[in-house]
């Protein structure tokens, strides 16, 4: 069976390839040309050429459908042509949900996409000119990147285990859409108690072993080797890696793989009917439904407090049962699960990430930029091991000593 990571390097392909059917055929020699990069770079460089491409005809530069545009197309495009599309640009604010103009450094990512189809042509012998090199390139002000210390990292996943508290969307006197945190209904806290342990091994995978999203997603149950406290994953690049697990992740990650048990003092509650496979079976069927002793009364035709009780506490220890209350499907053998029961997204992870720490660490996700990136590497920023920033994150020595010592100086003020 094909990894995670060889699934998404094919539909990526398979992206590519619809692509090509749309765009000039010059385009399946810069494909040739980009041999080496990862198909996502390949797709991404595509894909914003074809969106240029297509801000022309919107715009009525070119009168023509994308695939038939000529090569004298292609090298008559200016730099005001590309900054015009730049400027046309908008992206979802992840605050307020409202779309606004894209950063400096997503107007430079785009650039480079469209230099390197330049270059392209350049070296192919197609054309001299690179409308790029005309337009002024922003310098890009990096910040200092986030840190966070052991008892932020503490009072996150203490937060998330707690599962008190939700980030409600509201509105604010302007009409703009803000976030605020509010105590957590009851009906809430039953949909959530089964993601809990999920969750805060995720959170604790990012914060102390520095792992990526996407390494995460792609992590496989037979991946983790709790009694040699180990953990194999697949890089972004497709390579193998180990790394050891320290205490704190070995603790989360047992709780979400093995998870609670019933009480065997509760399946002795059930001698006739129903047993207590069919009351466990009821309870898997009905696990976020919050009025579940009014089912099971219904269904059961049992209202006694007692029995009522042992169906609540039956339901709470299976929503409680880590991985198993996910009801993974039979040859599901991904180590973290949606509420499906399949293999949970990238997508997914990133939300909730962001959600939890808006909700438990308010202070660290105000930033309109946090993301999931961010809060990877902040522990380790603060914790000043130059040697996790240059073998878990790819530093050299140098930008490594040179990001810590803009760290402790930010927190020296």
């Amino acid at each position: 069976m094909a990894s995670y990571r060889e699934r998404k390097q094919n539909a990526k392909k398979r992206q590519i390839e619809d692509y090509l059917l749309i765009m000039p055929k010059l385009f399946n020699d810069y494909i040739l040309f980009l041999d080496g990069k990862t198909e996502e770079t390949k797709f991404t460089y595509l894909f914003d050429m074809k969106q240029l491409m297509e801000h022309l005809v919107l715009s009525e530069k070119i009168d023509k459908d994308i695939s038939d545009f000529t090569l004298r197309d292609l090298t008559g495009i200016t730099s005001d042509d590309i900054n015009s599309w730049l400027d046309s640009l908008r992206v979802k604010d992840r605050v307020s949900g409202e779309m606004r103009p894209v950063t400096d450094s997503y107007r430079m990512r785009k650039l480079s996409a469209i230099r390197m189809f330049y270059s392209f042509l350049n070296e192919a012998g197609l054309s001299s000119v690179n409308p790029v090199l005309e337009i002024h390139r922003p310098k890009n002000n990096k910040k200092s990147p986030l840190t966070i210390r052991d008892s932020d990292i503490r009072k996150l996943i203490d937060g998330v285990k707690r599962n008190d508290l939700f980030l409600s969307a509201t509105e604010n006197k302007n009409g703009k859409k803000c976030n605020l945190i509010v105590p957590i209904s009851y009906q809430g806290k039953i949909r959530r108690e089964r993601q809990v342990s999920r969750n805060a091994a995720i959170l604790s995978l990012i914060l102390y072993c520095g792992l990526t999203v996407s390494e995460i997603a792609s992590l496989q149950l037979d991946d983790v080797h709790l009694d040699t406290r180990t953990l194999d994953y697949e890089r972004r690049n497709g390579t193998q890696g180990k790394i050891s697990l320290p205490d704190e992740v070995v603790a989360e990650l047992s709780e979400y793989i093995y998870g609670n048990e019933i009480p065997e003092d509760i399946k002795k509650h059930f001698t006739s009917f129903p047993s207590f496979d069919e009351a466990a079976d009821f309870c898997r069927k009905n696990i976020i439904k919050p009025d579940i002793t009014f089912l099971a009364a219904e269904r059961f035709g049992n209202r006694n407090d007692s029995f009522l009780d042992d169906i609540n506490t039956i339901a709470h220890f299976i929503r409680t049962s880590g991985r198993r209350a996910f009801s993974p499907h039979e040859n599901e053998k991904s180590l973290f699960l949606s509420n499906s029961g399949s293999r949970i997204s990238i997508r997914m992870i990133q939300q909730m990430i962001l959600d939890m720490t808006r909700t438990y660490l308010p202070e660290i996700a105000e930033d309109r930029n946090f993301n999931a990136s961010s809060l990877r590497t902040a522990r380790s920023m603060d914790a000043g091991n130059i040697d996790v920033l240059i073998n878990n994150f790819g530093m050299s020595r140098s930008y490594a000593i040179k990001q810590l010592r803009k760290s402790e100086k930010k927190n020296n003020i």
